[in-house]
């Protein structure tokens, strides 16, 4: 399988490389019959290339003659690439002598370079008639391949253009609902075990990671855990490197120390505090047939080879969906790949497809590896699978962004475009990444707004298979085809370089590399197409960069460089600079407009950026992500008129330095068909307007538009244009920001797709009236006749509306009611998600919302609006209200239609005192800063899905009903007295109660009752009389432990010098796994603590008498301990010496058993006698 693509490698060199031949016949000098002998004679190979490729398995010959074939059409296309770099330097070089810049550097002597390059050429094509000789001494014969046409491929990825608005989460998954609910049941802790591993194991293609997702974004788990961590390692991981993942997760910061017993102290931190999910996928690791069982509902995962609707499917198709179904052995992976090769193929084709390939399958576990290798087979050109295959560039479980792996696909020369055919290179990459996608050999995975793709273990294993001889592993050696490999892939380069040969540095066209390089290293991969810095620990650029004439593809994302050397302005063909997340690189060289084959610069900074001069001649340019206006010429808005394909998005900041309507239409923006997103931006602090309506009108962009972004705009009115956007517009997010001297809001409701709209920071709006929908006073029968039509849709799928900071607007109103012959109305049909903040004026809003899911008002005083909107909602799931002074209940007359709603918020209402009949299927309640509140419903404890309680800053508040299944109860204050409980809290996990003053009583029947009770902490309860915490009274008594439930995992006891015992019930508390001891006044650890077979964090802090330590025979009952940490210990018993606590350490923790390859760390903190 290696060899199957170097018929097509050498085929696409070869016509890249008579391409260039026949662009530099009229411009080169003193060896034109050379090139012209160049061309013919790679045209007679390519013809003999498919009947070459028909016998290399069979001929020994045929394959050496391949491979001399690939060396030389390889080094054709390096040398004909530097005639070309050669060309571009002279056009750089004239173009700025007519603008009269002045060169930096010099081209090499033109009687030197063009007999260096005629002796070269000479040379490749004495090569190539020496290869065309052998090829007729074969017997090969002329003939043409037959790789797909440009129209069928077009035709086949059209098929995917609704796939792409789903991700790989939101497909319908289906024949795992049960498992995954089985699983979410245990971790949510239905019974009373704690569960610390649920395995999940199985041959690949099982769905186990799919299965995985459903339950990681489960909604009960997403409200149950504080924080979810998802890590893929290695069947050979380094532990050290795994710690450090998953203390970068819990942090969201960089881990710099090294030291793994640092590291996992500050994990146990994190968990101490948090409830944490944690999924570990084990990427190529092999397991026993054990775990959740995956053979059942094999007919419901068949599902992906429904590709016929059901109207349509004759009926021997039926029975070829039938045999299949038993070929892929049970394998969704197998049934998806299927269903994907047959999506490709016409239906013409699936019975030979089926007959050649499919039917011979064996149905066992080798099924799935046959499956992939024949959806390779048939995937409709070789372009495509020299693209498919390039992609296991990348680790497994690594998400490939979609327009990263096309623009390497481009550098690398598999996007070339035949002669006739116009299409762009990036079109054409779209194209082979949704067939990709359509045959699920990779797919969909969605991070916010980036498409991405994500190979199974399988398919990247397939992929990597096929050009293992173009790949090396620095690590086990050097390689005997070292002058083949072509890609390498290093985390580091250190230590590595004598094993880089002089043949491989010349052949390499691709370099990742994760580390830092020295200055001059790069100058032995001389014919790099592509080089990937990201993530390397770099400062400053290689100078031998500039060297790398051959560069396509240069990515400096997530590095610590501060400036761009001037030596990269002579990569004349480098089409694309990637540098995301280079926070200390501040600007650019002035000369970026000598990179004139650049389409794609990745960067972004602020407003305060000052542009390179004179972008306007980077006239291949598509992707720019903003532009800053400048004062001085080369920096005004008119570079962008002559970046005719842009595409994407574009910020375009610093408008009030635009002179009026016509500065505004140089940028041409009505011309730029591919900008689907635009940010217009003005200054923040202006006193005047400075022409913004005139600028604005001149801005007109093309209807092809998708979001538009308008902030800081202070004209009085908005362009014509804009206030008359027509249903061709293709809006789908609006957002008008700090337009805060326009009084009147454009008419939207007819707009078609807008999804997403936002008004935020417009303060003269006083008023949202007819207009805004779209409704003229004048509206009649006419064409829009309820009789003949039925009612017009206005918003017809907005789905979110966000109304924020508009304090002057006092009323929004509804489409008017009609009289009987006029045009009727049907307003926000499938509105889901509606949010008003700091509207303080607002007394009005509209009624029909019928698909309402979620509302949220802040800081909106009057309650009317909120009445109104509710009063003909009935699917609401999310009512949040913060900040409304004129609430005083919440009662059924609110939220009575609303039998689902699911999350109740209510923070900082003055004036609300009660909460009353808010439904039985609510499962999260959550008040804050409600100081008059004293009532919530008498039947709180019938709640029997709510899990969360949270009641903090209630000080009214002094007794309530407890719900039975709760999971959650937080910050309460001013809590008098703990209810009765009416049933047991059976579900009841994590007890929080904090700054309850009054709060003298923790029933005991209420710990009796809870049996999944994980985490109780209790904190600043001065008069608690039975336990007191933070700081404990001197007639604590400890009778609650032994009510507490033997499922207890956690638990926190601030002392105080006062008390020098520690309370005999805790060795009760045999579930404990982690015990913490804060500021008590003993001088020993009693021996009962070897009872705590559980435990396995111990934590002592601030107990400055504490003179003794276990005995080592109680230190041997503890076989789960795994951390012991002792803080301020300064009357350590005189003569215990440093000696004998190693001794301890390692003589008493070594001896217990299954410890001492698992004790994780032992520390001993502010010892001042430990010398």
């Amino acid at each position: 399988m290696a060899d199957a693509l170097v018929g097509a490698t050498i085929t696409r060199t070869l016509e890249k490389a008579i391409a260039l031949a026949t662009d530099q016949v009229g411009m080169v000098i003193g060896f034109k019959n050379d090139l012209e002998r160049f061309k013919d004679s790679a045209a007679m190979i390519l013809a003999f290339l498919a009947d070459a490729e028909e016998k290399k398995p069979m001929q020994r010959a045929v394959q050496l003659w391949l491979k001399r074939l690939e060396r030389v059409s390889f080094d054709a296309d390096n040398v004909l690439d530097e005639l070309n770099y050669h060309n571009l330097c002279r056009r750089v070089e004239i173009r700025d002598q007519f603008m009269g810049k002045v060169r930096f550097f010099f081209l090499s002597k033109p009687v030197s370079f063009r007999w260096r390059m005629a002796r070269k050429i000479k040379d490749i094509n004495l090569k190539l008639k020496m290869i065309n000789e052998e090829a007729i001494s074969f017997g090969l014969v002329s003939q043409m391949g037959n790789d797909a046409t440009a129209s069928e491929i077009s035709a086949i990825s059209g098929g995917l253009i609704t796939r792409e608005k789903d991700s790989i989460v939101g497909q319908n998954i289906v024949g795992r609902a049960n498992d995954a609910s089985n699983i979410v049941e245990i971790l949510l802790g239905s019974s009373a075990k704690v569960v610390s591993v649920i395995p999940i194991t199985g041959m690949g293609g099982l769905g186990k990671t799919t299965l995985a997702q459903l339950v990681f974004n489960d909604q009960q788990v997403d409200k149950h855990f504080d924080k979810k961590i998802w890590i893929c390692v290695s069947e050979n991981f380094e532990v050290t490197r795994l710690f450090k993942l998953i203390l970068e997760s819990l942090t969201s910061r960089k881990v710099e120390v090294a030291n793994r017993d640092v590291i996992v102290q500050e994990i146990r931190k994190e968990f101490q505090t948090k409830d944490i999910l944690l999924y570990l996928m084990m990427c190529g690791t092999k397991y026993p047939p054990c775990g959740m069982n995956f053979s059942s509902h094999w007919s419901e995962s068949a599902q992906p080879m429904e590709i016929v609707p059901s109207g349509e499917k004759p009926e021997e198709l039926r029975v070829i969906r039938k045999k299949l179904t038993n070929k892929c052995g049970g394998l969704p992976l197998a049934a998806s790949v299927i269903g994907g090769l047959l999506r490709i193929k016409r239906k013409e084709e699936w019975l030979s497809a089926v007959e050649k390939g499919i039917m011979s399958l064996t149905g066992d576990e080798n099924s799935v590896l046959q499956i992939l290798k024949l959806s390779f087979d048939n995937l409709p050109s070789l372009a495509i699978k020299k693209c498919f295959v390039y992609c296991s560039i990348f680790g497994k479980d690594c998400d490939i962004e979609r327009e990263q792996i096309i623009q390497l696909w481009m550098a690398e020369g598999f996007l070339e475009s035949n002669l006739n055919n116009q299409t762009v290179m990036e079109e054409i990459g779209h194209k082979y990444f949704s067939i990709l996608l359509l045959s699920s050999l990779i797919q969909e995975v969605r991070k916010e707004e980036i498409i991405c793709g994500r190979m199974h273990d399988h398919v990247h294993d397939l992929a990597e298979s096929f050009w293992r001889s173009k790949c090396i592993d620095l690590e086990n050696g050097i390689a005997d085809n070292s002058s083949e490999v072509r890609h390498l892939v290093l985390d580091s380069i250190e230590g590595k370089t004598s094993k880089i040969s002089k043949d491989m540095s010349r052949s390499l066209r691709t370099l990742f590399l994760g580390s830092s390089i020295s200055s001059d290293m790069l100058s032995k991969f001389k014919y790099l197409h592509v080089l990937n810095l990201s993530r390397a620990r770099i400062e400053l650029v290689p100078t031998s960069t500039g060297k790398l004439i051959h560069l396509r593809y240069l990515d400096l994302s997530y590095s610590r460089i501060k400036t761009l050397p001037e030596c990269i302005l002579r990569l004349y063909n480098l089409q694309t600079l990637r540098m995301y997340s280079c926070p200390a690189l501040k600007d650019l060289p002035e000369g970026m407009s000598s990179l004139i084959n650049l389409r794609h610069l990745c960067y972004y900074n602020d407003a305060k950026f000052l542009m390179p001069k004179h972008m306007g001649l980077l006239t291949c340019l598509q992707t720019l992500k903003f532009f800053n206006v400048g004062e001085e010429k080369g920096r005004h808005i008119e570079e962008l008129g002559c970046l005719e394909n842009l595409r994407g998005g574009l910020e375009i900041r610093n408008l009030e330095l635009v002179n009026g309507k016509e500065g505004a239409q140089q940028a041409n923006l009505f011309g730029k068909v591919n900008l689907h997103e635009l940010h217009f931006k003005w200054g923040k602090t202006r006193d005047s307007d400075s022409d913004d309506e005139n600028v604005l009108e001149g801005l007109q962009p093309h209807p092809n538009l998708q979001v538009l972004v308008i902030e800081n705009y202070i004209g009085d009115h908005f362009p014509s244009w804009f206030m008359n956007l027509s249903a061709s517009f293709k809006l789908t997010r609006l957002c008008l920001t700090d337009c805060r001297r326009c009084t009147e809001i454009p008419a939207l409701g007819q707009l078609p797709l807008l999804q997403d709209l936002k008004l935020l920071a417009l303060q003269t709006v006083r008023s949202i009236g007819l207009s805004f929908y779209g409704i003229s006073d004048h509206s009649t029968l006419g064409s829009y006749s309820t009789a003949s039509q039925g009612p017009r849709n206005l918003f017809p799928v907005l789905k979110n509306l966000y109304l924020g900071n508009m304090r002057n607007l006092i009323e929004w109103m509804e489409p008017t009611a009609k009289p009987v012959g006029f045009e009727q109305f049907e307003v926000f049909p499938i509105l889901e998600t509606l949010t008003i903040s700091n509207c303080t004026q607002l007394t009005t809003a509209p009624s029909h919302f019928p698909s309402l899911e979620k509302l949220i008002v802040k800081n909106s005083y009057q309650f009317l609006p909120v009445q109104n909107i509710l009063s003909k909602v009935t699917g609401l799931l999310t009512l949040s209200i913060t900040g409304m002074d004129d609430l005083t209940c919440v009662s059924n007359l609110l939220v009575h239609n609303n039998k689902n709603l699911q999350s109740l918020r209510l923070q900082t209402c003055p004036n609300l005192k009660c909460v009353r009949g808010c439904g039985t299927s609510l499962r999260e309640l959550d008040i804050k800063d409600c100081e008059n509140l004293r009532e919530l419903p008498e039947d709180l404890y019938e709640f029997q899905f709510l899990q969360t309680l949270s009641i903090d800053g209630c000080p009214s508040l002094e007794a309530f009903p407890f719900p039975s299944e709760l999971v959650q109860l937080t910050s309460f204050q001013r809590l008098m007295m703990f209810p009765n409980v009416q049933q047991r809290l059976t579900s009841l996990q994590n007890v929080r109660i904090c700054h309850c003053d009054r709060l003298k009583d923790l029933p005991g029947e209420m710990l009796e009752s809870c049996k999944s009770l994980r985490v109780l902490t209790v904190y600043d309860c001065p008069s608690l009389r039975e336990l007191s915490i933070g700081p404990l009274s001197d007639s604590v008594e400890f009778d609650w432990l032994e009510l507490a439930s033997s499922s207890l995992r956690e638990l926190a006891l601030f002392g105080g010098p006062h008390l020098d015992y520690l309370p005999e019930q805790l060795q009760d508390l045999t579930g404990l796994t982690e015990l913490s001891l804060h500021d008590f006044g003993i001088e020993a650890l009693p021996d009962w603590f070897g009872n705590l077979e559980s435990l396995e964090q111990l934590i002592v802090s601030g107990c400055e008498k504490l003179r003794y330590i276990p005995s080592m025979a109680v230190m041997r009952r503890l076989t789960k301990l795994r951390s012991l940490s002792i803080n301020g210990w300064p009357l350590l018993e005189e003569g215990c010496s440093a000696q004998s606590v190693f001794n301890f350490q390692w003589s008493g923790i070594s001896h217990i058993p299954d410890l001492s390859n698992n004790f994780w760390y032992y520390q001993f903190h502010e010892l001042p006698n430990f010398l």
